[in-house]
């Protein structure tokens, strides 16, 4: 059951990334089920909160766009559902250690 709710939920994020309106209640009724099982769920599934599930899962998406395209920064944080280009690369420096500038230049070496 476990693993048929983590299939549904990056089911959805795949379809939902661009929006940067998802968040854990738009995925509970998506899913079908109530905040509280869902935030359990993903918690115990992932050891994260789902605002930190969700956010992970943008910079992901992110970092894929930036290391197999050509899309400049400032379109593909707004594809991945950020708001703010600052936001984006504060949030990407954090979690891999290099700015998106950075993380593009030694992609593409």
């Amino acid at each position: 059951l476990d693993e048929q709710c983590m299939q549904k939920l990056y089911k959805v994020m795949e379809e939902k990334v661009a929006n940067p309106g998802v968040n854990l209640e738009s995925f509970s009724k998506d899913i079908g089920m109530s905040k509280a099982s869902h935030y359990r769920k993903i918690k115990s599934a992932t050891d994260l909160s789902p605002n930190e599930f969700i956010r992970n899962f943008r910079l992901e998406m992110g970092a894929k766009l930036l290391r197999e395209t050509k899309l400049p920064i400032s379109e593909v944080y707004v594809s991945v559902g950020f708001n703010s280009i600052a936001y984006f690369s504060t949030c990407f420096k954090n979690r891999y250690g290099v700015s998106p500038t950075e993380y593009i230049n030694s992609s593409s070496n």
